[in-house]
């Protein structure tokens, strides 16, 4: 049989989400952790299978291979949108699957079983229903699924952003290029078709699996992908405090006394310099609850503990930059206690409104 070259990518393509998934299930995790990557895994085989499918059917070899289960793979497109939430909002939370998350595969169940009993019932009948049918239910899970899987991610962020100084595996910045190729793909299929008829394009003009396969090659080289960590398996995860009292006048005080104790400690014994410092970590060096600790940055400071420890460090830096003039930034930023330049040119220009380099030039020792 002669392969058709146009139809390597696809095959290149599911190689590499079955590797990704491979990446992904043999990455030692909490389980929590573990738990959300099923949902992650699924997805990429999903991908993998739908590629190698089109493989097939553009060598003419789907009848040996795939007979009979058109159905089922069709139907998996619908499971693309829903699958990239329950992952996102599974990475949240200590429960990874409840029953409730059940109700985001209705598209799918609905349409396979209505696919099926057409097939056995009728199938020599018209399908334009059906694929009107599919259209419909395919963009009902991909783009209000964009939106919650968006909303998560910010949740997401925003606690790892409480309980952790280094982002590095909890910033799930691979998921943010994912939505917007998920949205690309609801956006390919609301709009080709009548981009096609207007232009008169012909049916293969445009491929849209040669650009999941570049999907594929991208998270491949984004080492993030497998690396990102639950918020249930940080040891911090589960004290969230929720301060309610009707004595405020006896709370507050109180809260601020701490404050300035932890900030008078991390200014004496420069705990911002432990590089991936959890609030949980600040809690234990200084004896406080996580719960207190965090009320007092959020309250008196208002500040995330993310953004509270990363001040100091660029203080730090700032300092370092001065002293070590000719000295690499990379440099000191690990050694204010940063765990990337990236991070750091992000914290001090948030900061100073300035690049460590600007801030070099502009501010020169005297």
């Amino acid at each position: 049989m002669l392969i058709s070259l146009n139809s390597l990518p696809h095959f290149i393509g599911a190689c590499l989400f079955f590797v990704l998934a491979a990446r992904v299930a043999l990455q030692p995790v909490g389980s929590n952790t573990k738990a959300a990557n099923r949902f992650l895994i699924t997805l990429f085989l999903i991908f993998a299978v739908l590629l190698l499918d089109e493989f097939f059917v553009t060598n003419a070899v789907v009848d040996e291979l795939f007979t009979g289960s058109d159905t089922l793979l069709n139907a998996s497109h619908l499971l693309l949108g829903p699958l990239t939430y329950c992952y996102i909002s599974a990475m949240l939370t200590e429960k990874s699957f409840t029953y409730n998350r059940l109700f985001h595969f209705i598209p799918f169940t609905f349409f396979l079983v209505i696919s099926t009993f057409e097939q056995v019932i009728s199938s020599d009948q018209d399908d334009s229903v059906l694929i009107h049918s599919f259209i419909l239910l395919y963009l009902a899970t991909l783009l209000p699924y964009i939106l919650f899987s968006l909303r998560a991610l910010r949740s997401y962020l925003g606690e790892a952003k409480g309980l952790m100084s280094n982002l590095e595996n909890h910033n799930l910045n691979w998921a943010r290029v994912w939505l917007f190729f998920m949205l690309g793909i609801s956006l390919y299929v609301t709009f080709g078709p009548v981009v096609k008829l207007m232009y008169s394009l012909a049916e293969n003009s445009f491929n849209i699996h040669y650009v999941i396969t570049l999907a594929a090659i991208l998270l491949l080289v984004y080492p993030d992908t497998s690396k990102q960590l639950s918020l249930a398996d940080n040891p911090g995860a589960a004290l969230k405090f929720d301060l309610v009292s009707p004595n405020t006048q006896v709370v507050e005080p109180y809260l601020r006394e701490l404050y300035s104790e932890l900030t008078a400690q991390m200014v004496e014994k420069k705990f911002y310099l432990t590089n991936g410092l959890t609030l949980a970590d600040i809690s234990q060096y200084i004896g406080v609850s996580t719960n207190l600790v965090s009320a007092a940055l959020n309250q008196v400071g208002t500040l995330c503990f993310y953004d509270y420890v990363n001040n100091f460090r660029v203080e730090r830096a700032k300092q370092l930059l001065l002293d070590y003039p000719s000295r690499a930034i990379i440099d000191i930023a690990m050694e204010a206690g940063f765990n990337s330049k990236s991070a750091f040119y992000t914290a001090f220009a948030k900061r100073e409104k300035l690049s460590p380099s600007q801030y070099r030039k502009k501010v020169k020792p005297s």
